[in-house]
């Protein structure tokens, strides 16, 4: 029906409708089925008569002033109207949905009498296919056809060649266009292009010696449409931090804990828990060697390499639906005979299907092929159709020269040029021998205008030189560690406008191409002005985590106009919907691109901007780039150190009684994020005691100050520190200096052990939980709370070992732990005398008794017996073993335990 509409309609439209400007085709594999989706976009010049509105699928009537809108939906009409054609037989006329449009200064729609009508009117849509192939190792080819390219671009002026005022396409104005894709669907998808249709260029470029434009292209695997899907998902039986300090609230045990007054009953169920210090001890000391990310931002790999090669736009020859360029193989040397096929140029014989009719294998058979004249042919050994050089080629390509793909991942096995011939030419293929062409890529000259008739009827097209810029522009690739391509353009090039079409591809994909118009502007030019931008112009992702405002900043410089129109490449095809917003401030002057992405727009991005003069001598700032990746907001990190060493995560400690000690846990994110808060979560220690905080829930604002919105949200109350663990825990270092840097916290931990501490074990564990952001849902599509992260701090207290500060006497150590001095000096023989004090600068480690090795079977009641102590003095010199009750005595204590004894040999029962 659609089709029948285009035709009548065909009839009204005038020479305005050749407005093509440039595009792409992208696809991806939906799923594990055959099915794919094809994206094309593409750019029109926004004036009437060419498209036709449709509401509620249905088009309308044709209006000749009618200029499309954001969010519209239309169908294109043409001298050739577009069709989006595969190489497995399916058609479609293409219908546009409009994604992006320029207005007029101040607003409003482009009118006739308007300069902006005819040079900076244009919008840009995309189109989507869903197609299904039979086979997944076999080669597919996708074309977009129509005609024709745009004509005018300046009112009053038809001629195209008007270069100063940078109107029109270099003798290239009506012509047909077409883009092309290959597929396969055991290879990747093609690369991604950011470029817009419409690239300004200037030579004198602010601080930059070189004469570089850089190619915003991607690997299809880099981008939103991939990463999203490869973040780890997590273990649906592990809640958030919330849920999970409320399910461990439950596990509070022992007499120092608030929750529990007394011991339970060491029965079987408590055994190996460490509950009565069975085991505790042991266990808290084997968690000790883990390893700990300390990296706030997920890893950032390098980009995938993305290929390129270029050429003049009109070079390449359509391979589908093209009667009139198709390519006929013969077996006989001189291309006669009825032993023949025909194949669509560009295609290869890989597959080795292709049968003569004598039913012998063309791709071992082939002999001479039949070349329709003003075309160009490379016959070589590679197998990926539309395939571009190697990025190891040092030969560049030179714009208005044929492509040479000998570096495709092959060798050039034989060349035929019939680029000045009237009739077809016989290219011979085994002229020194018998070799296998597998790739037979066909070119053309560029092409001039030529007559909208002969555009519309005759279905060839007149092939004439362009002027001499082949030694002006090439491309090559950059060799840094991103690899990304770029574009290399000699001073010597005239201004004006040039159509370029790039093939892209990677290493595992297939390939695409795309076209765009190359704005070059002159050096004479009085009014300059470009950009400075922050971040730097740079090949390095800019790093941009979800969930939290990035901002981007151009700000003019030079001699900047007094008004400016300004045009970005942000759309919701290639940001996803929750994409950036692009903000001009003509005070400053300057731009600003605000963006916060969240969990569905990870992957990596090209934000571009250009603008344009609105006087009559229109002068355009050139492309400027930045090169993003969005990567997952992630928990805060927790670090560990003793005071004065910052740079020495650690979380394991061993101290001695006596010994004063002070450690850091700060916890820190990306400068984007900010602490929520670092408190502690719990505390286990080798006394059989489990602290633990809990949850209250209290209202905040969770919305935005355009949608607000209050919910319960989940606060930590921290455990009660009992007295018996002597431990201070205060708050940050330095209170300024947090104020200041939100995204870091720290909390200082002071502690000395005393006495009683002798062989203790206790891990403190923080929680740090980050500010919620701005993204509603988590990717469980759960609301969004802060994320925590929890890490423990390991701490043990050395048995019979006490730290001996300058001034101490050994004979008031002895009071401390109510024995004699005679018997602390029996225990430390290098202390001279034990009633002088302690004159060193550091401690002096000395021992208080002595440590036993229990053997198999043996209880507490057992050791006391034979060391002549008592319970209590055993139990205090014992941390571990201090809540051990009367009717626990009996029980074995574990094989190789070590406990701290001093023992009375004239109160031991041996």
């Amino acid at each position: 029906m659609w089709g029948m509409r285009a035709a009548v309609q065909l009839l009204l439209i005038t020479a305005v409708s050749c407005q093509y400007r440039g595009g792409s085709i992208s696809w991806e594999r939906l799923g594990d089925s055959n099915t794919v989706r094809f994206t094309v976009k593409t750019s029109w010049t926004r004036t009437g008569a060419t498209f036709v509105q449709v509401v509620d699928g249905v088009a309308t009537a044709g209006d000749p002033n009618f200029q499309p809108k954001t969010g519209d939906v239309i169908n294109v009409l043409g001298v050739e109207t577009p069709k989006f054609i595969t190489s497995n037989g399916f058609e479609s006329y293409l219908q546009v949905t409009v994604t992006s449009h320029t207005e007029r200064q101040g607003g409003g729609d482009h009118r006739v009498s308007d300069w902006t009508y005819w040079t900076t009117n244009f919008f840009e849509g995309i189109s989507t296919f869903d197609v299904d192939f039979a086979s997944a190792d076999h080669t597919y080819t996708a074309e977009l056809q129509g005609c024709c390219r745009m004509d005018m671009m300046r009112a009053g002026d038809s001629s195209c060649v008007d270069y100063f005022s940078g109107q029109g396409i270099l003798k290239m104005c009506n012509t047909p266009y077409h883009l092309r894709a290959s597929l396969r669907l055991d290879q990747n998808p093609p690369p991604l292009s950011f470029l817009p249709a419409w690239v300004p260029f200037r030579f004198s470029v602010l601080n930059n010696t070189e004469h570089v434009l850089q190619l915003p292209v991607i690997d299809f695997m880099d981008s939103m449409k991939v990463a999203p899907s490869q973040l780890p998902v997590r273990d649906p039986d592990q809640d958030g931090w919330d849920a999970k300090i409320t399910r461990e609230a439950a596990d509070a045990f022992g007499s120092l804990s608030q929750t529990a007054s007394v011991l339970a009953p060491a029965d079987e169920a408590h055994r190996g828990t460490g509950i009565g210090g069975l085991g505790l001890g042991r266990r808290l000391l084997d968690n000790h060697e883990e390893v700990v990310d300390l990296e706030p931002l997920p890893p950032q790999p390098s980009p995938g390499k993305v290929m390129a090669t270029a050429s003049v736009s009109g070079t390449s020859v359509r391979m589908l639906k093209n009667e009139h360029q198709v390519l006929k193989l013969y077996s006989t040397d001189d291309c006669t005979g009825s032993d023949m096929v025909e194949l669509l140029p560009g295609m290869d014989l890989c597959n080795g299907t292709m049968l003569f009719p004598s039913g012998n294998p063309v791709i071992q058979n082939l002999s001479c092929v039949l070349l329709p004249p003003r075309l160009s042919l490379q016959m070589t050994d590679t197998c990926s159709v539309s395939s571009p050089p190697s990025p190891e080629s040092t030969v560049p390509y030179l714009m208005g020269q044929p492509v040479h793909f000998t570096d495709a991942g092959g060798s050039m096995i034989a060349r035929c040029n019939n680029f000045r011939g009237s009739v077809p030419r016989a290219c011979r293929v085994n002229q020194n021998g018998v070799v296998f062409p597998r790739m037979l890529w066909t070119t053309k000259e560029p092409e001039e205008s030529c007559s909208l008739a002969a555009c519309a009827t005759s279905g060839t097209y007149t092939a004439n030189t362009l002027p001499n810029v082949s030694t002006a522009i090439s491309f090559l690739y950059r060799g840094d560690n991103h690899d990304q391509p770029v574009m290399y353009i000699s001073n010597a090039l005239p201004s004006g406008n040039y159509p370029v079409t790039l093939m892209l591809r990677t290493s595992s994909s297939a390939s695409t191409m795309i076209e765009f118009v190359l704005h070059v502007m002159d050096n004479t030019y009085t009014t300059k002005f470009d950009y400075e931008q922050s971040p730097e112009r740079t090949i390095r992702p800019m790093p941009v985590p979800t969930g939290f405002q990035t901002r981007i900043e151009w700000s003019f410089v030079g001699d900047v106009p007094p008004s400016t129109l300004m045009y970005n490449n942000i759309n919701a095809d290639m940001f996803g919907s929750d994409r950036p917003s692009f903000q001009r401030t003509d005070q400053a002057p300057q731009a600003t691109v605000t963006w916060s992405p969240c969990l569905g727009n990870v992957g990596l991005y090209f934000i571009c901007s250009s603008a344009v003069a609105v006087t009559d001598r229109y002068i355009w700032a050139p492309l400027a780039c930045v090169l993003v990746r969005v990567l997952e907001d992630l928990p805060p990190r927790i670090t560990m150190f003793e005071h004065g060493k910052p740079g020495e995560d650690q979380d394991t400690f061993s101290l001695y009684m006596g010994q004063s000690f002070e450690a850091v846990v700060q916890a820190f994110d990306n400068p984007s994020d900010s602490i929520d808060f670092l408190q502690v979560s719990k505390i286990d220690a080798n006394t059989g005691d489990r602290l633990r905080a809990r949850i209250s829930y209290v209202y905040a604002n969770v919305g935005t100050p355009s949608s607000p919105e209050r919910a319960l949200m989940p606060r930590l109350v921290e455990p009660g520190i009992p007295p018996f663990l002597s431990l201070v825990i205060g708050g940050p270092q330095n209170a300024t200096e947090t104020a200041m840097t939100p995204h870091m916290y720290d909390r200082v931990i002071s502690y000395t052990p005393t006495r009683m501490h002798s062989g203790l074990e206790f891990s403190l564990c923080f929680l740090a939980v980050d500010a919620r952001g701005v993204c509603p849902k988590d990717k469980e599509g759960k609301d969004r709370i802060g994320s925590g992260m929890e890490r423990c701090m390991h701490v043990s207290v050395q048995r019979c070992k006490y730290a001996l500060s300058p001034g101490q006497e050994l004979s008031h150590i002895a009071g401390l732990f109510e024995t004699n001095w005679l018997q602390f000096y029996a225990h430390n023989p290098l202390i001279p005398d034990p009633e002088v004090p302690f004159a060193g600068v550091n401690h002096l480690i000395i021992n208080i008794g002595h440590l036993y090795k229990v053997e198999r079977g043996e209880n507490l009641y057992e050791i006391v017996r034979s060391m002549g102590m008592s319970h209590n003095q055993l139990r205090f010199l014992n941390a571990d073993l201090s809540r051990q009750k009367e009717s626990w005595w009996t029980t074995s204590l574990p094989e190789g335990q070590m406990v701290c004894v001093i023992p009375n040999s004239c109160a031991a029962n041996v």
